[in-house]
């Protein structure tokens, strides 16, 4: 089977996986060029969106985004809350941060924007940057918590409402999700002026001693919410298909200043159970339970040291603790510049 990341006749089959909602199954390909990872069937559930939003408080992995949208108004600096809190924030701040001194010249546009929270971090920082969303809920959340900064639609059609075309374009996990992941780099490039930058974030499959994550099916969000888990060489091929270059994020500093730690090797994780059932209803939650309210608190209340202590011991369980750096990253940072 052809590679649409690389072109190369080199996908095989390597298993068949449990998807998002319970009696849903999907086979899982393996490019044995550029290592990308994708889907069959390679679609996009929308009902298990508007699923997902309707109760987002309580769902596994989308529960901290509700939180963090809730929380980073209140926070002092909520740029450098968010990018010490997780990688793919820290990557798009670094860069940014980069770019120019004078940062409200840079015109901006993050896809993908979501509950707004990103969008507004860096616009209460100084940057001049428009969140862009299809959801017409998640836009309207935005604008009622953070002001009207935020388009609700298509990137192209942002784009030609504008005088000139935005400088930088960026999205935080959004490509995975997405079923033609070149076509949107070229979409977005188009929408850049000659040496503009798109800038996205993805899960990293290459996370597991900076090599090649040996014996994995599908660790990263069960399809049809994430179709796509990719590689660097991923993005490499994608670049050289489109003309343009890329780059990758550097996480050294991420990782010095925020301490986080592989788990140990007592057996090789294949893939995530059901979120749903069959009928769209969830049966995993979100932990809210009393123990999770306190860890929180603690987290805020005691000094980082502390806390990186108490994570030390829990991460090490009895054997050898492992640290990330920028070769076992838990995200990718691909950065393309257009010709």
């Amino acid at each position: 089977m052809l590679c649409s990341i690389c072109g190369t006749n080199s996908i095989g089959k390597i298993s068949t996986i449990d998807g998002y909602r319970q009696t849903t199954s999907y086979a899982v390909g393996e490019c044995g060029s550029c290592g990308t990872s994708s889907v069959r069937p390679c679609e996009i559930d929308v009902r298990l969106y508007e699923e997902i939003y309707k109760q987002v408080q309580n769902v596994p992995g989308y529960s901290r985004y509700y939180s963090l949208a809730n929380d980073i108004a209140r926070q002092a600096d909520p740029l450098d809350y968010i990018a010490n809190l997780e990688e793919p924030y820290f990557a798009i701040t670094d860069l940014l941060r980069n770019q120019s001194t004078q940062s409200d010249h840079l015109q901006i546009c993050e896809v993908g924007c979501g509950q707004g929270y990103f969008t507004f971090a860096l616009r209460n920082a100084g940057f001049n940057v428009t969140g862009v969303d299809h959801s017409t809920k998640a836009i309207e959340l935005a604008r009622k918590r953070y002001g009207d900064f935020y388009f609700c639609g298509d990137l192209t059609d942002y784009v030609a409402g504008l005088r000139e075309p935005p400088q930088v374009i960026f999205a935080c996990e959004l490509i995975e999700h997405l079923v033609d992941p070149v076509s949107f780099v070229s979409t977005a490039l188009e929408c850049l002026p000659s040496g503009g930058l798109l800038a996205v974030t993805t899960p990293n499959k290459l996370q597991y001693g900076g090599e090649s994550s040996h014996g994995l099916i599908w660790d990263t969000d069960p399809p049809p919410v994430h179709l796509w888990w990719f590689t660097k060489n991923s993005f490499v091929e994608i670049a050289k298909q489109l003309n343009c270059s890329v780059s990758f994020s550097d996480f050294t500093k991420f990782y010095r200043t925020n301490e986080r730690y592989l788990l140990p090797e007592e057996g090789t994780p294949t893939s995530r159970s059901p979120i749903m059932d069959e009928d769209y209803r969830l049966i995993q939650f979100s932990k809210r339970d009393g123990a999770a309210w306190i860890k929180k608190a603690l987290k805020e209340v005691l000094p980082k040291s502390a806390v990186q202590a108490l994570q030390r011991r829990r991460a090490s369980r009895g054997g050898d603790l492992r640290y990330r750096d920028d070769l076992t990253a838990a995200t990718i940072g691909a950065l393309f510049r257009k010709k």
